[in-house]
Protein backbone atom coordinates (compact mmCIF):
# COMPACT_ATOMS: atom_id res chain seq x y z
CA UNK A 1 0.00 0.00 0.00
CA UNK A 2 1.39 3.40 -0.97
CA UNK A 3 1.68 6.23 1.52
CA UNK A 4 -0.79 8.38 -0.41
CA UNK A 5 -3.41 5.64 -0.44
CA UNK A 6 -2.86 5.03 3.28
CA UNK A 7 -3.31 8.75 3.95
CA UNK A 8 -6.57 8.69 2.04
CA UNK A 9 -7.78 5.70 4.06
CA UNK A 10 -6.77 7.38 7.33
CA UNK A 11 -8.59 10.56 6.36
CA UNK A 12 -11.81 8.63 5.76
CA UNK A 13 -11.35 6.61 8.96
CA UNK A 14 -10.77 9.69 11.10
CA UNK A 15 -13.87 11.37 9.69
CA UNK A 16 -15.82 8.27 10.73
CA UNK A 17 -14.51 7.81 14.29
CA UNK A 18 -12.98 11.22 15.25
CA UNK A 19 -10.23 9.48 17.21
CA UNK A 20 -6.73 10.67 16.21
CA UNK A 21 -4.80 8.44 13.80
CA UNK A 22 -1.07 8.64 13.16
CA UNK A 23 0.98 7.04 10.37
CA UNK A 24 4.32 5.93 11.82
CA UNK A 25 7.53 4.63 10.30
CA UNK A 26 10.71 3.83 12.22
CA UNK A 27 9.12 5.30 15.34
CA UNK A 28 8.56 8.64 13.61
CA UNK A 29 5.14 10.16 12.95
CA UNK A 30 4.94 11.14 9.28
CA UNK A 31 1.22 12.08 9.09
CA UNK A 32 -1.46 12.96 11.65
CA UNK A 33 -5.23 12.98 11.35
CA UNK A 34 -6.45 15.54 12.21
CA UNK A 35 -3.64 18.01 11.68
CA UNK A 36 -2.44 19.21 15.07
CA UNK A 37 0.40 20.73 17.03
CA UNK A 38 3.24 18.28 17.57
CA UNK A 39 2.98 18.57 21.36
CA UNK A 40 -0.38 16.75 21.02
CA UNK A 41 1.24 13.78 19.27
CA UNK A 42 1.52 10.55 21.30
CA UNK A 43 4.47 10.73 23.69
CA UNK A 44 7.81 9.14 22.79
CA UNK A 45 7.19 6.58 25.56
CA UNK A 46 3.86 5.56 24.00
CA UNK A 47 5.29 5.35 20.47
CA UNK A 48 8.23 3.26 21.66
CA UNK A 49 6.02 0.85 23.60
CA UNK A 50 3.69 0.30 20.66
CA UNK A 51 6.45 -0.02 18.08
CA UNK A 52 8.30 -2.59 20.18
CA UNK A 53 5.19 -4.77 20.34
CA UNK A 54 5.63 -7.60 17.84
CA UNK A 55 1.88 -8.20 17.37
CA UNK A 56 0.12 -7.01 14.22
CA UNK A 57 -2.66 -5.56 16.35
CA UNK A 58 -2.30 -4.42 19.97
CA UNK A 59 -3.46 -1.84 22.46
CA UNK A 60 -2.66 -0.61 25.96
CA UNK A 61 -3.91 1.86 28.54
CA UNK A 62 -1.59 4.60 29.80
CA UNK A 63 -0.97 5.76 33.37
CA UNK A 64 -3.39 8.63 32.68
CA UNK A 65 -6.14 6.15 31.60
CA UNK A 66 -6.04 6.79 27.86
CA UNK A 67 -6.35 3.97 25.34
CA UNK A 68 -3.91 3.68 22.42
CA UNK A 69 -3.84 1.03 19.72
CA UNK A 70 -1.39 -0.07 17.06
CA UNK A 71 -2.05 -1.67 13.68
CA UNK A 72 0.72 -2.84 11.37
CA UNK A 73 -0.24 -2.18 7.75
CA UNK A 74 0.68 -5.28 5.72
CA UNK A 75 3.22 -4.99 2.91
CA UNK A 76 3.88 -1.30 3.50
CA UNK A 77 6.43 -0.79 6.28
CA UNK A 78 3.98 1.57 8.00
CA UNK A 79 2.03 1.23 11.19
CA UNK A 80 -0.89 3.21 12.54
CA UNK A 81 -1.24 4.50 16.07
CA UNK A 82 -4.83 5.18 17.03
CA UNK A 83 -5.66 7.26 20.09
CA UNK A 84 -5.83 8.54 22.66
CA UNK A 85 -9.38 7.82 23.67
CA UNK A 86 -10.49 8.58 27.22
CA UNK A 87 -13.32 6.94 29.16
CA UNK A 88 -14.07 10.25 30.93
CA UNK A 89 -13.99 13.90 29.84
CA UNK A 90 -10.53 15.47 29.65
CA UNK A 91 -9.74 17.24 32.92
CA UNK A 92 -7.03 19.07 34.85
CA UNK A 93 -6.11 15.84 36.61
CA UNK A 94 -5.53 14.05 33.28
CA UNK A 95 -3.65 17.08 31.95
CA UNK A 96 -1.22 17.12 34.89
CA UNK A 97 -0.65 13.36 34.57
CA UNK A 98 0.10 13.77 30.85
CA UNK A 99 2.57 16.55 31.62
CA UNK A 100 4.89 13.85 32.98
CA UNK A 101 5.25 12.40 29.45
CA UNK A 102 4.25 15.19 27.06
CA UNK A 103 6.11 18.40 26.19
CA UNK A 104 3.21 20.60 27.30
CA UNK A 105 3.56 24.23 28.30
CA UNK A 106 1.10 26.36 30.26
CA UNK A 107 0.75 28.86 27.44
CA UNK A 108 -0.63 26.05 25.23
CA UNK A 109 -3.03 24.70 27.87
CA UNK A 110 -6.17 26.15 26.29
CA UNK A 111 -5.37 24.62 22.90
CA UNK A 112 -4.46 21.28 24.52
CA UNK A 113 -7.81 21.14 26.30
CA UNK A 114 -9.63 22.06 23.11
CA UNK A 115 -7.89 19.30 21.15
CA UNK A 116 -8.35 16.47 23.65
CA UNK A 117 -11.91 17.47 24.48
CA UNK A 118 -12.76 17.13 20.78
CA UNK A 119 -12.06 13.39 20.98
CA UNK A 120 -15.21 11.38 21.75
CA UNK A 121 -15.09 9.56 25.07
CA UNK A 122 -15.82 5.83 25.19
CA UNK A 123 -15.05 2.58 27.04
CA UNK A 124 -11.98 0.50 26.24
CA UNK A 125 -14.07 -2.39 24.87
CA UNK A 126 -15.60 -0.10 22.26
CA UNK A 127 -12.11 1.18 21.39
CA UNK A 128 -10.94 -2.39 20.85
CA UNK A 129 -13.77 -2.97 18.39
CA UNK A 130 -12.69 0.15 16.47
CA UNK A 131 -9.13 -1.20 16.27
CA UNK A 132 -10.40 -4.52 14.94
CA UNK A 133 -12.52 -2.74 12.35
CA UNK A 134 -9.54 -0.70 11.10
CA UNK A 135 -7.35 -3.80 11.01
CA UNK A 136 -9.84 -5.77 8.92
CA UNK A 137 -10.28 -2.78 6.63
CA UNK A 138 -6.55 -2.30 6.00
CA UNK A 139 -5.43 -5.93 6.27
CA UNK A 140 -8.30 -8.03 4.85
CA UNK A 141 -7.92 -11.73 5.64
CA UNK A 142 -4.98 -11.24 8.06
CA UNK A 143 -5.35 -13.11 11.34
CA UNK A 144 -5.15 -10.94 14.44
CA UNK A 145 -6.97 -10.69 17.72
CA UNK A 146 -6.81 -8.82 21.00
CA UNK A 147 -6.90 -10.82 24.20
CA UNK A 148 -9.00 -9.51 27.11
CA UNK A 149 -7.63 -12.03 29.54
CA UNK A 150 -4.93 -11.84 32.22
CA UNK A 151 -1.71 -13.78 31.80
CA UNK A 152 -1.67 -17.21 33.46
CA UNK A 153 0.83 -16.20 36.19
CA UNK A 154 -1.31 -13.21 37.19
CA UNK A 155 -4.41 -15.37 37.34
CA UNK A 156 -2.58 -17.89 39.51
CA UNK A 157 -1.44 -15.16 41.90
CA UNK A 158 -4.96 -13.77 42.08
CA UNK A 159 -6.38 -17.18 42.97
CA UNK A 160 -3.73 -17.71 45.67
CA UNK A 161 -4.67 -14.45 47.35
CA UNK A 162 -8.37 -15.24 47.15
CA UNK A 163 -8.04 -18.70 48.71
CA UNK A 164 -5.68 -17.51 51.44
CA UNK A 165 -8.16 -14.81 52.47
CA UNK A 166 -11.06 -17.26 52.28
CA UNK A 167 -9.18 -19.67 54.58
CA UNK A 168 -8.49 -16.92 57.13
CA UNK A 169 -12.11 -15.77 57.11
CA UNK A 170 -13.39 -19.31 57.67
CA UNK A 171 -10.77 -20.10 60.32
CA UNK A 172 -11.38 -17.00 62.44
CA UNK A 173 -15.15 -16.83 62.02
CA UNK A 174 -15.15 -13.53 60.14
CA UNK A 175 -18.57 -12.62 58.75
CA UNK A 176 -19.08 -9.94 56.12
CA UNK A 177 -22.54 -8.53 56.86
CA UNK A 178 -22.45 -5.81 54.20
CA UNK A 179 -24.79 -7.73 51.89
CA UNK A 180 -27.50 -7.86 54.59
CA UNK A 181 -27.21 -4.10 55.21
CA UNK A 182 -27.15 -3.45 51.47
CA UNK A 183 -30.38 -5.43 51.00
CA UNK A 184 -32.11 -3.45 53.76
CA UNK A 185 -31.01 -0.09 52.33
CA UNK A 186 -31.90 -1.07 48.77
CA UNK A 187 -35.40 -2.09 49.87
CA UNK A 188 -35.89 1.25 51.66
CA UNK A 189 -34.83 3.13 48.51
CA UNK A 190 -36.79 0.93 46.11
CA UNK A 191 -40.01 1.38 48.09
CA UNK A 192 -39.43 5.03 49.04
CA UNK A 193 -40.09 4.12 52.69
CA UNK A 194 -39.49 7.37 54.59
CA UNK A 195 -40.28 5.88 58.01
CA UNK A 196 -37.78 3.05 57.48
CA UNK A 197 -35.24 5.62 56.25
CA UNK A 198 -35.58 7.59 59.50
CA UNK A 199 -35.17 4.43 61.57
CA UNK A 200 -32.09 3.39 59.60
CA UNK A 201 -30.45 6.82 59.93
CA UNK A 202 -30.98 7.05 63.67
CA UNK A 203 -30.07 3.43 64.36
CA UNK A 204 -27.06 2.92 62.10
CA UNK A 205 -26.03 -0.76 62.22
CA UNK A 206 -22.49 -1.97 62.63
CA UNK A 207 -21.10 -2.91 59.23
CA UNK A 208 -18.43 -5.57 58.86
CA UNK A 209 -17.33 -5.33 55.24
CA UNK A 210 -14.57 -6.73 53.13
CA UNK A 211 -11.20 -5.02 52.70
CA UNK A 212 -10.78 -3.45 49.27
CA UNK A 213 -7.71 -1.31 49.98
CA UNK A 214 -4.90 -1.13 52.58
CA UNK A 215 -5.48 2.65 52.75
CA UNK A 216 -8.35 3.59 55.13
CA UNK A 217 -9.60 6.56 53.09
CA UNK A 218 -9.45 4.58 49.84
CA UNK A 219 -11.33 1.73 51.57
CA UNK A 220 -14.02 4.19 52.65
CA UNK A 221 -14.29 5.65 49.16
CA UNK A 222 -14.56 2.21 47.55
CA UNK A 223 -17.41 1.18 49.82
CA UNK A 224 -19.19 4.52 49.36
CA UNK A 225 -18.92 4.30 45.56
CA UNK A 226 -20.29 0.75 45.62
CA UNK A 227 -23.17 1.86 47.84
CA UNK A 228 -24.11 4.79 45.59
CA UNK A 229 -23.98 2.47 42.59
CA UNK A 230 -26.36 -0.05 44.18
CA UNK A 231 -28.89 2.43 45.63
CA UNK A 232 -29.10 4.27 42.30
CA UNK A 233 -30.16 0.97 40.70
CA UNK A 234 -32.65 0.40 43.53
CA UNK A 235 -34.10 3.86 42.82
CA UNK A 236 -34.49 2.94 39.14
CA UNK A 237 -36.35 -0.23 40.13
CA UNK A 238 -38.52 1.99 42.34
CA UNK A 239 -39.59 4.05 39.33
CA UNK A 240 -36.98 6.80 39.12
CA UNK A 241 -35.83 7.84 35.66
CA UNK A 242 -32.68 5.89 34.74
CA UNK A 243 -31.04 8.98 33.25
CA UNK A 244 -31.72 11.04 36.37
CA UNK A 245 -30.65 8.30 38.79
CA UNK A 246 -27.42 7.57 36.92
CA UNK A 247 -26.59 11.25 36.48
CA UNK A 248 -26.93 11.74 40.25
CA UNK A 249 -24.89 8.59 40.85
CA UNK A 250 -22.07 9.87 38.64
CA UNK A 251 -22.12 13.22 40.43
CA UNK A 252 -21.98 11.63 43.90
CA UNK A 253 -19.17 9.27 42.88
CA UNK A 254 -17.10 12.15 41.48
CA UNK A 255 -17.58 14.07 44.72
CA UNK A 256 -16.68 11.02 46.81
CA UNK A 257 -13.43 10.71 44.86
CA UNK A 258 -12.59 14.32 45.80
CA UNK A 259 -13.22 13.78 49.53
CA UNK A 260 -10.28 14.09 51.91
CA UNK A 261 -11.94 12.96 55.16
CA UNK A 262 -14.28 10.22 56.38
CA UNK A 263 -16.74 12.88 57.55
CA UNK A 264 -17.10 14.28 54.03
CA UNK A 265 -17.78 10.80 52.64
CA UNK A 266 -20.36 10.04 55.35
CA UNK A 267 -22.12 13.34 54.59
CA UNK A 268 -22.33 12.56 50.88
CA UNK A 269 -23.58 9.03 51.56
CA UNK A 270 -26.35 10.26 53.86
CA UNK A 271 -27.35 12.92 51.33
CA UNK A 272 -27.46 10.36 48.49
CA UNK A 273 -29.48 7.92 50.60
CA UNK A 274 -31.96 10.67 51.54
CA UNK A 275 -32.27 12.07 48.03
CA UNK A 276 -32.97 8.72 46.39
CA UNK A 277 -35.49 7.64 49.05
CA UNK A 278 -37.42 10.92 48.87
CA UNK A 279 -37.35 10.91 45.06
CA UNK A 280 -38.82 7.39 44.88
CA UNK A 281 -41.38 8.27 47.58
CA UNK A 282 -42.54 11.26 45.54
CA UNK A 283 -42.68 9.24 42.33
CA UNK A 284 -44.69 6.47 43.97
CA UNK A 285 -47.09 9.00 45.48
CA UNK A 286 -47.60 10.58 42.07
CA UNK A 287 -48.18 7.16 40.54
CA UNK A 288 -50.71 6.33 43.24
CA UNK A 289 -52.57 9.54 42.41
CA UNK A 290 -52.05 10.58 38.81
CA UNK A 291 -51.34 14.20 37.99
CA UNK A 292 -54.83 14.76 36.54
CA UNK A 293 -56.44 13.24 39.62
CA UNK A 294 -54.38 15.56 41.83
CA UNK A 295 -55.76 18.52 39.91
CA UNK A 296 -59.31 17.21 40.33
CA UNK A 297 -58.83 16.71 44.07
CA UNK A 298 -57.49 20.24 44.36
CA UNK A 299 -60.41 21.59 42.31
CA UNK A 300 -63.03 19.85 44.52
CA UNK A 301 -61.47 21.27 47.68
CA UNK A 302 -61.27 24.77 46.21
CA UNK A 303 -64.93 24.61 45.10
CA UNK A 304 -66.28 23.21 48.37
CA UNK A 305 -68.86 26.06 48.61
CA UNK A 306 -70.05 25.56 45.02
CA UNK A 307 -72.53 23.16 43.49
CA UNK A 308 -69.98 20.80 41.92
CA UNK A 309 -71.02 17.46 40.46
CA UNK A 310 -69.31 14.68 38.56
CA UNK A 311 -70.70 16.11 35.33
CA UNK A 312 -69.55 19.68 36.03
CA UNK A 313 -66.06 18.49 36.98
CA UNK A 314 -65.90 16.28 33.88
CA UNK A 315 -66.87 19.25 31.71
CA UNK A 316 -64.27 21.47 33.40
CA UNK A 317 -61.46 18.94 32.74
CA UNK A 318 -62.79 17.80 29.35
CA UNK A 319 -63.62 14.24 30.39
CA UNK A 320 -66.57 12.01 29.71
CA UNK A 321 -68.41 11.76 33.10
CA UNK A 322 -68.54 7.95 33.10
CA UNK A 323 -64.85 7.69 32.14
CA UNK A 324 -63.88 10.21 34.84
CA UNK A 325 -65.84 8.31 37.51
CA UNK A 326 -64.18 5.03 36.52
CA UNK A 327 -60.69 6.55 36.33
CA UNK A 328 -61.04 8.34 39.68
CA UNK A 329 -62.22 5.22 41.48
CA UNK A 330 -59.61 2.97 39.88
CA UNK A 331 -56.79 5.28 40.97
CA UNK A 332 -58.04 6.26 44.45
CA UNK A 333 -60.27 3.39 45.47
CA UNK A 334 -63.40 5.47 46.10
CA UNK A 335 -65.90 7.29 43.90
CA UNK A 336 -65.73 10.93 42.88
CA UNK A 337 -69.32 11.57 43.96
CA UNK A 338 -68.66 10.25 47.47
CA UNK A 339 -65.41 12.26 47.61
CA UNK A 340 -67.27 15.51 46.80
CA UNK A 341 -69.70 14.82 49.63
CA UNK A 342 -66.90 13.88 52.02
CA UNK A 343 -65.00 17.10 51.37
CA UNK A 344 -68.14 19.18 51.97
CA UNK A 345 -68.92 17.35 55.22
CA UNK A 346 -65.32 17.74 56.45
CA UNK A 347 -65.69 21.47 55.84
CA UNK A 348 -69.04 21.40 57.68
CA UNK A 349 -67.33 19.85 60.69
CA UNK A 350 -64.80 22.69 60.82
CA UNK A 351 -67.54 25.33 60.48
CA UNK A 352 -69.61 23.73 63.27
CA UNK A 353 -66.59 23.56 65.52
CA UNK A 354 -65.00 26.94 64.94
CA UNK A 355 -67.90 29.29 63.92
CA UNK A 356 -71.35 30.25 65.18
CA UNK A 357 -72.96 29.86 61.76
CA UNK A 358 -76.36 28.20 61.92
CA UNK A 359 -76.89 24.74 60.51
CA UNK A 360 -79.06 26.26 57.78
CA UNK A 361 -76.33 28.76 56.86
CA UNK A 362 -73.75 25.99 56.69
CA UNK A 363 -76.08 23.83 54.62
CA UNK A 364 -76.67 26.66 52.14
CA UNK A 365 -72.97 27.61 52.05
CA UNK A 366 -72.03 24.06 51.10
CA UNK A 367 -74.78 23.94 48.44
CA UNK A 368 -76.84 21.08 49.86
CA UNK A 369 -80.34 20.96 48.36
CA UNK A 370 -81.90 21.60 51.80
CA UNK A 371 -81.12 21.47 55.52
CA UNK A 372 -82.65 18.02 55.92
CA UNK A 373 -80.44 16.58 53.18
CA UNK A 374 -77.39 18.11 54.86
CA UNK A 375 -78.30 16.73 58.30
CA UNK A 376 -78.90 13.23 56.93
CA UNK A 377 -75.60 13.21 55.05
CA UNK A 378 -73.69 14.54 58.08
CA UNK A 379 -75.18 11.92 60.41
CA UNK A 380 -74.44 9.17 57.92
CA UNK A 381 -70.74 10.13 57.86
CA UNK A 382 -70.14 11.09 61.51
CA UNK A 383 -72.88 9.01 63.19
CA UNK A 384 -74.06 12.09 65.05
CA UNK A 385 -76.32 15.07 64.18
CA UNK A 386 -74.70 18.42 63.31
CA UNK A 387 -76.12 20.02 66.48
CA UNK A 388 -74.82 17.29 68.81
CA UNK A 389 -71.47 17.36 66.99
CA UNK A 390 -71.17 21.10 67.67
CA UNK A 391 -72.04 20.72 71.36
CA UNK A 392 -69.55 17.85 71.78
CA UNK A 393 -66.68 19.73 70.10
CA UNK A 394 -67.39 22.92 72.07
CA UNK A 395 -67.39 20.94 75.32
CA UNK A 396 -64.01 19.42 74.39
CA UNK A 397 -62.65 22.89 73.70
CA UNK A 398 -64.07 24.19 77.00
CA UNK A 399 -62.40 21.41 78.98
CA UNK A 400 -59.07 22.17 77.33
CA UNK A 401 -59.36 25.86 78.19
CA UNK A 402 -60.27 25.07 81.82
CA UNK A 403 -57.33 22.69 82.13
CA UNK A 404 -55.01 25.27 80.64
CA UNK A 405 -56.15 28.00 83.10
CA UNK A 406 -55.75 25.68 86.10
CA UNK A 407 -52.23 24.63 85.10
CA UNK A 408 -49.43 26.28 87.17
CA UNK A 409 -47.61 26.88 83.89
CA UNK A 410 -50.64 28.51 82.21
Amino acid sequence: MTLELLKTHCSYLYNAIYIPIYIVKNQNIIAAFPEQEKYCYPSEMTIEQLCNDSEILSFFTTAFSACFGKINVADSGYMLIVGPQFAVPFSNQIYFEMCKEYPFSMKSKEHIFSFFNSIPIGPSLAFIQILKMIHHFLNPGAEADLSYYLEEDKISKLRETQYERHYDMQEYGYHNNSIEIEQIINKIVETGDLAAFDRQVYNVPYISSGITSPLPLRQKKNLAITSVFTISRAAIRGGMSANEALMLSDNYIQNIENCTTDKQIDGLMLDAFSLYVHAVHTIRSEKAVGRNMEEIIKYVRECVNQSVTVSSIAAHFCYNPDYLSHKFKSELGFGLKSFIKRVKLEEAGQLLKYTNKSILEISNYLCFSNQSSFQNAFKCQYHITPQKYRIREQQKAGKKQTKSKSSPHG
